[in-house]
């Protein structure tokens, strides 16, 4: 029998066509269970996961039927068979083309479509045979009943195999191929590990407005009665359907949204520094701000008031299938309200925390969407009327002194079309290379964004670690950075373990609280230059920069094109021997926009060595013997298979009378080429680039210029040169240079 004769008795067959109709049917409802199982996993309640289910496999359906309607013309293919096809394709576009490449998509639906049809479809077949024989059977013979048993076998084979790729999981951590010890030795920090408790005993309660029916704490079991605010101005979307079923599950809509928080507070006098810690995007139903309970303990212990802010009202849910909020306005605007709270508490005599609460130093740190709330309440804070409609009055004006922002959005509230840009305030950004959720360090983005422009000290700092993911920052959030189907795809075996990342977070944030809030400023040297905790912090590869108001930067990108200048006035650039020198747009691997930068590649073909010079007048800067030279640098080298090589060179220092002085960038650290950052098992799997340029801090004391070479005079330097000639070749983007006590 031909080929086109056994596809022609194939395609006849309903027994083959309903079984393999059924196989496709059982595997759209299989990634809805898994979906569903998920959600009861992280808490969410049952009676809200089965209309999860419900609803979405019943919309599967119900959209596989219209496109059916569209796809009457391919009538070689049963109706059961096309609205099948129809659910399936549904369901694998809602589950999965958000995350991951249309080309790996395709591969994977390929191959659960073939092999759920084949094993679908033979199954069929064999029950036609042995079971009730139908109307336009394929006839029953040795060779057809051995395609049968062959095509199942390879649906079965196909299966098992798709089941293996996505659940193959390990967590087992590997780290970054660059080890920590080729970072110089430097004196450590002679202060205590800010990640053990305090000196304080630690209370603990929720406040609640008492209109909220799914949460008893903070409803009939809240401690502190509080109120509710009307955010109809700062949210869109709850409105229609899912506004009814939103307002159905919380028993209030967007004029009424609780003022909800859980305390852990020192027990003493005071008055203590407050600091709010609030959430980003997740099922609404699970109690995010739960997850930060480890650092509000901790911080309380160090003296600090700290909330965890209750948002789970404006998170996204299963009744957002078709539509969703647009609410990142009001998760900033309701840390301000928040604070007008607990400035009223602080001025009630018969309040519990009268008189306890510093309202002159005020901490924000939040994660994800909330790392973006919290530079959108800073924005506001300043403000006499909302951007978004001139008619809303503010009178905020709080001394929020600092910003925490744990892998944070970015950009998804611009006033006017503009980003926001924050003036003297204290920064700190922390996010992971494997974060399957913000993909690139957008906080990044925010640092850029913040300036000095007063004459206080002000300072602002980003750490990127390797290994670590978006979730467990939060404890109730976990490894998994997608829900079920769509978390199978990503390679969480090279995920640091959580108490290891929760353990960073404890460090960086509590140091960041005691040195901007408690001014000790002896936990700085940990944002310069993070070997200077290495003893608090588990063993993977980080990635630090700083800035500070004291920081007199060169500003080595012109506001124009020219790259033979930079900002500062009677300054000229040089650039000899190189293949690339040219003024570029920094650009995150998720294709977020950072700032200009000067991108500078060199090879070893060149018969002189390559070198980038700037030259200006020796009187520019205020330097001292203390003073120290900063570079701020990516690598921008190919990356493969996450293998690094160490890039080095010379800076070299020369004063007005011309004397020289150079020392290696490695007398530092060598500088790591681009951070490999794939999170998928298959690398076609990702939509973004394969590695992150993420820029490295690099400090040099002038006094080591001067011990290389007595004669320079600090005092008249007058060019600054990067002298190519340790690594055979390299690919960097310097991004400021600068001058500092």
């Amino acid at each position: 029998m031909g080929f086109k004769e056994l596809v022609k008795r194939v395609t006849s067959s309903t027994a083959i066509w309903r079984g393999a109709s059924f196989g496709l049917i059982l595997a759209s409802l299989s990634l809805w269970i898994a979906s569903t199982i998920d959600l009861i996993n992280n808490s969410v309640p049952w009676g809200d996961a089965t209309a999860y289910f419900l609803v979405g496999s019943i919309t599967t359906f119900i959209i596989g039927a219209l496109i059916v309607l569209l796809w009457l013309i391919f009538t070689p293919l049963s109706l059961l068979y096309k609205w099948a096809f129809a659910c399936f394709l549904f369901v694998v576009y809602y589950f999965f083309i958000p995350q991951q490449t249309a080309i790996g998509i395709a591969f994977i639906s390929t191959w659960a479509l073939l092999s759920f049809s084949l094993a679908g479809g033979a199954l069929g077949f064999l029950i036609g045979v042995y079971g009730i024989p139908r109307k336009n059977e394929v006839s029953t013979t040795s060779f057809n009943l051995f395609t049968a048993i062959i095509s199942l076998l390879i649906g079965l084979i196909g299966i098992a195999l798709l089941i293996y790729l996505l659940f193959d999981n390990h967590n087992e951590f590997h780290p970054q191929s660059l080890p920590m010890e080729n970072q110089k030795k430097v004196d450590e920090i002679a202060l205590p590990n800010p990640s053990l408790p305090g000196a304080f005993a630690v209370g603990a309660f929720t406040y609640g407005t008492g209109n909220d029916l799914k949460r008893p704490e903070y409803n009939q079991n809240a401690y502190l009665k509080s109120r509710s605010v009307d955010g109809s101005e700062f949210v869109d979307g709850w409105t229609g359907i899912e506004g009814w079923l939103r307002t159905r599950h919380w028993g209030f809509d967007a004029t009424q949204l609780p003022l909800n928080g859980r305390i852990s507070y020192p027990i003493g006098d005071g008055p203590f520094p407050l600091v709010m810690i609030v959430h980003g995007n997740h099922e609404m139903s699970a109690p995010s701000e739960q997850g930060y309970e480890y650092l509000a303990s901790l911080w309380a212990s160090h003296g600090f008031i700290a909330v965890s802010i209750d948002e789970n009202f404006l998170n996204g849910s299963w009744i957002d299938l078709f539509d969703s909020l647009e609410e990142v306005p009001a998760r900033g605007w309701l840390l301000l309200e928040h604070l007008t709270l607990w400035r009223d508490w602080n001025r009630q005599k018969d309040h519990f925390f009268y008189n306890k609460v510093d309202m002159d130093r005020i901490a924000l740190i939040g994660h994800s969407r909330g790392g973006e709330a919290i530079a959108v309440a800073a924005a506001l804070n300043k403000l006499s009327h909302y951007p978004g409609n001139g008619n809303i009055e503010f009178d905020y004006n709080f001394n929020i002194l600092a910003l925490g922002a744990i892998a944070p959005v970015d950009a998804q509230f611009m006033p006017g079309g503009r980003r926001i840009a924050l003036n003297n305030i204290d920064y700190f950004v922390i996010h992971g290379s494997h974060d399957g959720d913000v993909r690139s360090i957008e906080g990044a983005a925010q640092y850029h964004r913040i300036h000095f422009t007063d004459k206080e000290f002000h300072f602002k700092a980003a750490l990127y670690v390797v290994g670590a993911n978006h979730g467990q920052f939060n404890t109730m959030w976990g490894i998994r950075d997608a829900p079920l189907p769509a978390i199978s795809l990503y390679d969480t075996e090279k995920i640091i373990p959580a108490e290891q990342q929760q353990q960073v977070a404890k460090v960086y944030l509590t140091a960041f609280l005691e040195a901007s809030l408690h001014n000790m400023k002896g936990y700085l040297p940990l944002f310069r230059n993070y070997c200077t905790g290495l003893k608090w912090l588990p063993s993977t590869l980080y990635i630090n920069e700083f800035d500070d108001s004291t920081f007199q930067n060169i500003e080595v990108v012109d506001g124009n094109i020219d790259i033979s200048k930079t900002k500062l006035k009677g300054s000229h650039v040089e650039g000899k021997n190189l293949d690339v020198w040219r003024q570029s747009q920094i650009v995150l691997r998720d294709g977020t926009p950072l700032n200009l930068g000067i991108m500078l590649r060199w090879g070893n073909h060149h018969k002189h060595t390559p070198e980038y010079k700037i030259d200006f007048p020796s009187n520019s800067f205020a330097i001292t013997g203390s003073s120290v030279l900063t570079l701020s640098i990516a690598g921008a080298s190919e990356v493969a298979g996450g293998q690094v090589n160490p890039i080095d060179f010379m800076i070299e220092l020369k004063d007005s009378a011309g004397t020289k002085a150079a020392v290696p960038l490695s007398s530092y650290a060598p500088l790591m080429p681009a951070v490999y950052a794939n999170v998928m098992k298959m690398p076609f799997l990702d939509p973004y680039a394969d590695a992150e340029q993420v820029f490295q801090t690099f400090e040099f004391p002038l006094k080591a210029f001067k011990e290389n070479n007595p004669h320079l005079d600090l005092n008249s330097i007058s060019s600054i040169n990067l002298i190519f000639n340790r690594s055979p070749e390299g690919f960097i983007i310097l991004e400021d240079i600068s001058f500092h006590d």
